[in-house]
């Protein structure tokens, strides 16, 4: 048989199998296709869980494996961190803006202490000596915590919300 040939009778044998079970073949196209929605946020999801089970190594590993985790996040959810920014400008500014969401008078609170301390950790980790003392656990997942998926989608939204206000921002007048 020829390579359309087969094609077709896999495709055939496929839609024999699906007509005589049509419950089968909808749960599997609703997963499917559940998949495809939230593929971002499962990898995500298993980004962090395999963090998590991860061991550590020595020194800075945990710290080096959250940035990267939190980088690949910010990617996923549409904020990429521009190659002439460093770390700790970009991190410091999505969580200047998540706090700034989270205060009542839209007032820039100071980051909080693990934050600060996380993102000390980034820059010994990335830029001192590598037997420099690493960020412990409990900082990296207060990190997590803060730079999570939903803060992220909230500034992501709320980017795409400007621009499409700047862009619809004409109004006509009728005399």
């Amino acid at each position: 048989l020829t390579l359309t040939e087969q094609v077709f009778a896999a495709i055939g044998f496929a839609w024999q199998t699906a007509s005589k079970r049509p419950l089968l073949s909808f749960s599997l196209l609703a997963s499917l296709v559940l998949l495809v929605r939230f593929r971002r946020r499962l990898t995500d999801a298993v980004d962090v869980a395999l963090l998590r089970m991860r061991p550590t190594g020595q020194g800075t590993g945990l710290t080096r494996q959250t940035f990267k985790t939190l980088d690949r996040r910010c990617r996923r959810v549409g904020l990429p961190r521009p190659s002439a920014i460093p770390p700790h400008r970009w991190f410091a500014g999505l969580a200047a803006e998540i706090t700034a969401n989270r205060s009542p008078e839209n007032q820039r609170p100071a980051l909080p202490e693990a934050v600060e301390n996380f993102l000390a950790g980034l820059d010994r980790c990335l830029y001192g000596p590598p037997d420099d003392p690493s960020v412990d656990a409990a900082t990296c997942c207060s990190a997590l915590g803060l730079w999570s998926w939903r803060n992220l989608a909230v500034i992501r939204h709320r980017q795409l919300a400007r621009t499409d206000r700047h862009i619809h921002r004409r109004r006509w007048r009728t005399p």
